[in-house]
């Protein structure tokens, strides 16, 4: 039997819920209901296999109307990642040499493909991102005849600001009208399902990703909305349409939805204790001389919060306050061993360097409390103070 590590010598503050999230009780019994009893292959023709597609169709179905569009149009994969690199791969592959516009703080999944699109031989073009908000005249004047990819992030995953998305549809569709030009938007949904309604973003989007385990849901699925076909190098078996081949792991899904939709009726609830949380949390902090609150464009998420602390590099705070019970990062789990990855977001948005090195991330969930809040600001203040005492930074 596999041993799983728990220590309880000490209570544990959780502060990573924009990495991933704990799986709710809800989500896992969902989980194993459908695992024991819908486990036929979607695909065979026996009559468990059609149970399992009817529940399959049932609930891309229920996914849709989530989401405000069509269940022809939702396609299931492993998770956000696979999501945007389906997208990416189909433009990458394009014969014709295209135009690319991204953002320069868009998640590893999407930004790495840089490379392979300029080695492919298409152009691409880094619209600024000043504190953490896309440049949205330079997005309008870097438009051009061969431009036919644009990706950005409706909620950035380092800083939680939140993109225009409405106001970037129409400029790209008054381009298009006057141009006679095709142009695809596809925006990184993972931070924005379940805390932002789907109608402040979906109509505006050619397509979208996402992913359970934001949202209390598994590891390993999700979802990619596109109203438009791509095509894939590789169909495979056919499933997802001959998008994403593979048998679809059913119970995976099912409980992906039972998290989501939870999330979804509880949006507004969540958002406003999420809010007073994050605000009680700053107003004990803020007078703190060590700490600084970082400043970011007003249209954000209240589920992250950035803290710097100038004179402690972000990996000591993180180590320090890991020592402590208190769980926090240093921006994108899939970048956090490569601070390169997690600078590019800040002096992408403006943050100086000094900033950049000493920045951690804070991110709630729906399950923390005002009495935790507490524990952590305490124990935060006396942590790093502690520190910074013995590094001859602050008066003994």
């Amino acid at each position: 039997m596999i041993q799983f590590y728990h220590d309880t010598r000490m209570k544990e503050f959780y502060l990573d819920w924009a990495a991933t999230a704990p799986m709710s009780a809800s989500a896992l019994d969902t989980y194993c209901k459908a695992a024991t009893q819908e486990y036929g292959n979607p695909s065979s023709i026996h009559q468990k296999g059609k149970e399992a597609a009817s529940t399959l169709s049932e609930i891309r179905r229920r996914f849709a109307k989530l989401l405000q569009v069509k269940s022809q149009h939702i396609y299931f994969t492993s998770g956000g990642t696979e999501s945007n690199a389906l997208v990416c791969n189909h433009f990458l592959t394009k014969r014709r040499k295209i135009h690319i516009i991204m953002s320069g703080i868009e998640h590893p999944s999407i930004y790495e493909y840089h490379s392979a699109f300029l080695q492919q031989g298409h152009e691409i073009t880094i619209v600024p991102s000043p504190l953490g908000v896309i440049d949205t005249k330079a997005l309008s004047s870097a438009l051009r005849k061969e431009t036919a990819l644009i990706l950005l992030m409706t909620v950035n995953n380092v800083l939680g600001t939140r993109q225009p998305l409405k106001e970037i549809r129409k400029i790209i569709d008054d381009y298009s009208y006057r141009k006679g030009s095709t142009i695809h938007l596809h925006a990184d949904s993972v931070q924005a399902f379940g805390k932002i309604a789907s109608n402040e973003y979906m109509p505006y989007v050619d397509s979208a990703s996402f992913s359970a385990h934001k949202l209390q849901g598994p590891k390993g699925t999700g979802i990619l909305y596109t109203r438009k076909v791509i095509s894939v190098a590789s169909p495979g078996g056919g499933q997802e349409l001959g998008l994403r081949p593979g048998t679809e792991d059913l119970p995976a899904i099912a409980s992906f939805y039972d998290a989501a939709a939870h999330y979804c009726d509880n949006l507004t609830i969540n958002e406003r204790k999420t809010t007073i949380l994050k605000d009680h949390l700053i107003e004990l902090i803020k007078d703190v001389p060590y700490f600084k609150i970082l400043e970011t464009a007003p249209d954000r998420s209240p589920y992250i919060l950035c803290i710097s602390i100038p004179d402690l590099p972000s990996e000591v705070s993180t180590r320090v306050l890991n020592d402590h019970g208190i769980y926090v990062s240093t921006g994108s789990a899939c970048s956090s061993k490569n601070r390169k990855k997690m600078q590019r977001v800040l002096i992408q948005s403006g943050y100086d360097q000094k900033t950049s090195d000493s920045l951690i991330r804070l991110s709630f969930g729906p399950t923390m409390t005002l009495s935790d809040i507490e524990s952590i600001a305490r124990l935060m203040i006396e942590v790093i103070g502690n520190v910074l005492r013995q590094m001859g930074k602050l008066r003994k």
